[in-house]
C-alpha cells in the first residue's frame, strides 16, 4: 500500500503594505495576525497557550512563539523585516500531532488546503506556502529501503512502482 502525505510545511502571511510599515507598526500588526491565526485555526484549543519559544527558532526570525515541549514548530516574525511576513513552520511530527488532535476535538480532518482556507484574511494579508515537503510511504510492500537507496546512489537502479503487481524496479 502507498500512503502519500504532507510531511512538513512553511506558511507565510505577508501584509499588503509591508514596505510602508516601520518596526513598531509591523510588530503590532504581526501580533494581530498571530491572534487571528489562533482564532481561525483554534490551535489553542488543541495545544494550550502559545508562548515565547524555548527551543526551535527559524533562522532570521527574532520573535518566535510555539507550544513549548512539543516537536519543532514555530509562529515567527522578524521585527525589522516585515517583507518576510509571519511564518508558521512545522515539522512532520508536529503536523501529524496537530491533525490527530484536530480530528479528536472537532471530528473533522485537517488537511493543508483546509488550513489554508481557515487562515485567509485578504483585507490584512496575503498567504502562501513557501515550503511543502511530501512523503510517500510504502507500507507492507517488502522493500529494503537501505538496499534501494544504495542502488540508486550507485546508479544501478531507477525507481518505478507498479501498484497492480506491487513490484518495484
Amino acid at each position: 500500500m502507498l500512503e502519500a502525505k504532507v510531511d512538513q510545511f512553511n506558511l507565510v502571511m505577508r501584509p499588503h503594505d509591508f514596505d510602508l510599515l516601520d518596526s513598531a507598526e509591523w510588530s503590532a500588526l504581526a501580533e494581530k495576525m498571530i491572534q487571528s491565526f489562533i482564532e481561525n485555526t483554534r490551535i489553542d484549543q488543541l495545544f494550550g497557550q502559545l508562548s515565547e519559544s524555548d527551543s526551535f527558532r527559524p533562522a532570521g526570525y527574532n520573535v518566535v512563539y510555539n507550544f513549548n515541549g512539543l516537536p519543532a514548530h514555530a509562529i515567527a516574525f522578524s521585527v525589522k523585516q516585515a517583507d518576510k511576513g509571519l511564518l508558521v513552520s512545522t515539522n512532520a511530527h508536529f503536523w501529524n500531532m496537530w491533525q490527530k488532535r484536530y480530528f479528536e476535538k472537532f471530528n473533522e480532518r485537517l488537511e493543508l488546503f483546509k488550513l489554508f482556507k481557515m487562515i485567509q484574511n485578504p483585507k490584512i494579508y496575503t498567504a502562501h506556502f513557501s515550503r511543502v515537503d511530501l512523503a510517500i510511504d510504502f507500507i507492507d510492500e517488502g522493500i529494503d529501503v537501505g538496499a534501494l537507496y544504495r542502488s540508486i546512489m550507485d546508479g544501478r537502479s531507477e525507481v518505478y512502482y507498479d501498484h497492480k503487481t506491487k513490484k518495484t524496479g
